[in-house]
């Protein structure tokens, strides 16, 4: 990938992780993911990116000491993790995984990326 690609879908994943906390409103949500890519390739992309950098939030809440893949640092991804619990971090990783198989079944993407923000904020 070019630089300016990296930085655009790493721009993406940051809104969409700032959007995510329990108590972001669905507009913030939706918003967050409507920004996404509308191609099948690029979405799947950056979904798997995506599911990396919530790898990282995951494991610093069950292990504090971890080497980060997404982000630069633990103390980036703690920025990044807030006040996100656990459990909420994993339901959406498993949503975004769901996500993922979806593309692979050649689902629409406008209703999938809809089905998403909505998804997700019922976590």
């Amino acid at each position: 990938k070019r630089i300016e690609e990296i930085d655009t879908e790493r721009k993406l994943i940051e809104d969409f992780l700032l959007a995510i906390p329990k108590k972001a409103p669905f507009s913030k949500i939706y918003s967050a993911i409507n920004a996404m890519p509308q191609k099948r390739d690029e979405l799947r992309s950056l979904l798997e990116t995506l599911r990396t950098a919530l790898r990282d939030m995951i494991a610093l809440r069950v292990c504090e000491d971890i080497q980060p893949i997404f982000f630069l640092s633990s103390e980036e991804t703690e920025n990044f993790a807030g006040s996100i619990n656990a459990r909420r971090l994993i339901a959406v990783y498993d949503i975004i995984t769901s996500a993922i198989e979806d593309l692979y079944k050649n689902v629409l993407i406008p209703p999938l990326l809809t089905d998403l923000a909505v998804k997700i904020k019922e976590v």
